[in-house]
């Protein structure tokens, strides 16, 4: 999970990408994909908005709320 910016918007965001990126199996892709299709679909105040779901440069990605953590372990 990576801290961005949206340009876009103008808003902080958290990046979350597959571990194999660009060389990651059809099937990782769409297991990726759904898992992210079915986090926007989800309202709840204990689970982190998705923002938006792509791909680029063959690298899928979804953006959502980023949400800071003061818990230290």
């Amino acid at each position: 999970v990576y801290l961005a910016r949206d340009k876009r918007l103008g808003r902080i965001v958290a990046i979350k990408t597959i571990l194999n990126g660009q060389f990651a199996s059809p099937e990782s892709k769409a297991r990726f994909f759904a898992e992210a299709s079915a986090a926007a679909r989800l309202d709840h105040s204990g689970i982190v908005s998705v923002y938006e779901i792509g791909e680029v440069q063959g690298q899928p990605f979804f953006s959502m709320k980023y949400v800071l953590s003061l818990i230290h372990i």
